[in-house]
């Protein structure tokens, strides 16, 4: 084994100098505004060290409505992804040197493959990235931008009170060449430089908590699907008429004092008033006592008169289910019986799922009607709201619904009409939480805890929720956990939507941000400038090859932007590509929606599936280069395209310095990364002229699926290498 080795390597004296930014140490984004940084680096700084320089500062998230949320950077760009636009220019000669439009985007595509496989991460350079460019990670981790951001101990804890936290960045600028590359930057021979970075709206490069951004997150059914009603609710059954049990004779028991029972049998039927009268003195002939008594109807009740000197007794199922408040008839007189309207009570209150109100419901019909008679068929969510469907099955007469459970748990008419046998009748039916301030959430896909740890919610106290796109209305007052999960108990009652929607089935829910309410600040910004001191034989040579016919002669790589859009529905579309550059190296293309950002969506993600590609291909001087067949319909299914990835990769690493470590984001069609189209245009390190090439990329999307998704734009990047010409008299750039 080797222990010690000879180089001839020299270390140069360096020291790191705090360059503070020009306009100012702190910045903040407004709902208008968005900070623009100036750093000037003048010529006396000699050299630095391009790639170990990074921009330091103190982030922190501000909330103009005073809640605290789970925010963190987009995962796929992390915190570069703050940089709009980059430029760069010389002090002395006020020459553009480098500029990069669109920064975060062609930094998304760069994190998106260089960082290896975001669950098992083997080469580590996913976690390097996270900690020096802050938090790019999956949801397996706490956001380290809230406080405080530790698991409790066990799950009852309670959060203590949560606010932002500021966290130190060291930020490097990685697709510049001046400020990132593997050499020594010569400030003094450009004339000093002046960095200019613009930065974005916090909506365009930070997120809420993933599974709320993916739409993962729901409310579950089974703790919220219940129907309430008031106490003692009446259901009265009404409409004129006596309704025997079918099926059953009633009996009407009449008895003489000191005499034998007589009972009248009256047939199983559904009778009006005047017809159960005719019915009774019907079966007062068959058992020959109609001299004696005599059956009437005055007004609504039934008048029984005696013209015998006996006393009757009156008793029978009859007398029970449909008469009332007459026990004898008195000798030669008469007794008067109010006909009952059947009448079921519930108390105290109901409160149960569907299926339990159904039950319910039924065991009261029966106990009044009997069996086979009137009951539910069904409780079910008609895509709208709420249906019951009462199914008459033994009655031949129209009737009514009435009492104080129509008006509380249907929809608040005074009674509602049943059709003849054997019709169905469907009436609304109201659905309710029974705590309609309670949500409750499954949980058992967050973070890597107990599932039930109050800390693996992803919701914070004081937001307000969205469900299925509606509004809860109120604010989350506590976080706590139950047997049926997360329990979210809200300032006020949800909303009735809300709560019928839940009712139905599991919906997904995320948090409610108004535009414009969470910004950010900086603190502290600086550039940490590595400077070091080359030997008087490096100097002397520089000075010499700028006083030279020829200058100073440096190559950079940069990248120039041209900017295409495509219109939904476009089956066939071709964007010319007039890049100027003569070493051009390779092209990088972005799709990405034309939208507005919003920190539940992702900017420059999910670009894979609304290209419905079915061919691409770029062609320059007429010729394509070469076409490439993509099915992205396969690709969904895990079925991917060799040539495609082939493509990628070569362009991928000749176009950045990073290589391309991962094609992770096809695992889940870059839901969560930034897909890119590439071509390398040169080929064994050459390079390639663009001037008078005719360039193009033509997209063809599959028509069976209607065409492109949605409107895009497509940045197309070029990466191609330039020369600093560097004279006496001054700074240029050659393409």
């Amino acid at each position: 084994m080797e222990v010690f080795t000879s180089t001839d390597t020299a270390h140069l004296p360096q020291s790191v100098l705090s360059v503070k930014s020009k306009n100012g140490l702190n910045y903040a984004s407004t709902s208008s505004t968005n900070p623009t940084i100036d750093f000037e680096l003048p010529a006396s700084i000699g050299y630095y060290l391009a790639e170990d320089l990074v921009l330091s500062f103190d982030f922190e998230y501000t909330s103009t409505d005073g809640n605290v949320y789970n925010l963190r950077p987009q995962n796929n760009g992390g915190m570069a992804g703050i940089i709009n636009q980059l430029s760069i220019y010389s002090i002395q000669d006020g020459v553009l040197l480098e500029e990069i439009q669109d920064y975060h985007l062609l930094n998304g595509a760069l994190m998106s493959h260089n960082n290896g496989s975001d669950k098992e991460m083997k080469d580590g350079t996913f976690k390097r990235l996270s900690k020096t460019e802050g938090y790019t990670n999956d949801y397996d981790d706490i956001t380290p931008y809230v406080s405080p951001n530790s698991h409790p101990a066990t799950p009852t804890t309670a959060y203590a009170p949560l606010e932002y936290q500021s966290q130190k960045i060291q930020l490097p600028i990685r697709l510049s060449t001046l400020l990132s590359a593997s050499q020594v930057i010569p400030v003094g021979a450009l004339g000093g430089l002046r960095i200019r970075l613009q930065l974005n709206p916090p909506e365009t490069f930070n997120q809420l908590h993933g599974y709320e951004v993916d739409d993962l997150v729901v409310v579950d059914n089974e703790a919220v699907d219940n129907f309430v009603y008031v106490d003692n609710s009446t259901l009265i059954y009404s409409a004129g008429q006596v309704l025997v049990i079918t099926g059953v004779n009633d009996e009407l028991d009449l008895q003489a004092t000191g005499g034998a029972i007589t009972t009248l049998t009256i047939p199983p039927s559904n009778y009006t008033k005047a017809n159960l009268i005719t019915a009774i003195n019907d079966q007062l002939e068959v058992e020959g006592i109609e001299d004696d008594i005599v059956v009437s109807l005055v007004g609504s009740d039934i008048t029984y008169t005696n013209s015998s000197s006996d006393v009757y007794t009156i008793a029978g199922t009859l007398q029970v289910n449909n008469l009332s408040g007459t026990a004898t008839i008195p000798a030669t007189g008469s007794s008067t019986s109010p006909i009952l309207s059947l009448t079921t009570t519930f108390t105290p209150a109901f409160s149960g799922n569907s299926t339990a109100l159904k039950l319910a419901l039924n065991t009261g019909m029966t106990a009044t009607l009997g069996a086979n008679k009137l009951e539910i068929e069904k409780i079910y969510w008609d895509g709208d709201s709420w249906i019951i469907t009462f199914d008459n099955q033994g009655i031949q007469n129209q009737f009514t619904l009435g009492g104080t459970l129509t008006t509380t748990l249907m929809a608040g008419a005074v009674s509602y009409l049943i059709a003849v046998a054997p019709a169905e009748s469907n009436f609304p039916l109201v659905a309710t939480n029974a705590d309609n301030t309670k949500l409750y959430l499954p949980q058992q896909n967050f973070y890597l805890n107990n599932p039930k740890d109050i800390s693996t919610c992803p919701f914070k106290v004081g937001s307000v929720l969205e469900v299925a796109g509606l509004s809860t209305t109120s604010s989350i007052e506590s976080i706590a956990p139950t047997d049926y999960g997360i329990e979210l108990t809200m300032n006020g009652d949800v909303n009735v939507a809300v709560r019928n929607l839940l009712a139905v089935a599991p919906r997904k829910i995320r948090t409610l941000i108004g535009a414009g309410v969470v910004q950010y600040s900086l603190k502290n910004v600086s550039l940490e400038l590595p400077v070091i001191t080359p030997p008087p034989s490096y100097v002397v040579a520089l000075q010499k090859a700028i006083t030279s016919d020829g200058g100073m002669r440096m190559d950079m790589k940069s990248f120039s932007l041209v900017r295409s859009n495509i219109q939904a529905g476009q089956t066939l579309v071709s964007m010319n590509l007039p890049f100027v550059s003569t070493r051009a190296k390779g092209l990088i293309s972005i799709p990405h929606q034309v939208v507005s950002p919003s920190l539940l969506t992702r900017t420059g993600c999910d670009n894979f599936n609304l290209l419905r590609l079915t061919k691409y291909f770029y062609e320059y001087f007429s010729v394509k280069h070469p076409e490439r067949g993509i099915d992205t319909d396969k690709a969904r299914q895990g079925s991917l395209s060799q040539e495609l990835m082939m493509e990628n990769h070569k362009a991928y690493n000749y176009c950045f310095d990073d290589k391309l470590l991962s094609l992770d984001g096809f695992a889940n069609a870059y839901k969560a990364k930034t897909f890119f189209l590439g071509r390398n245009l040169g080929v064994f390190n050459t390079t390639f002229n663009t001037i008078n090439s005719n360039m193009n990329l033509t997209l063809e999307a599959t028509s069976s699926a209607g065409g492109m998704e949605s409107s895009l734009n497509v940045n197309h990047y070029c990466n191609a290498v330039n020369t600093l010409v560097m004279r006496a008299g001054g700074v240029s750039l050659e393409r």
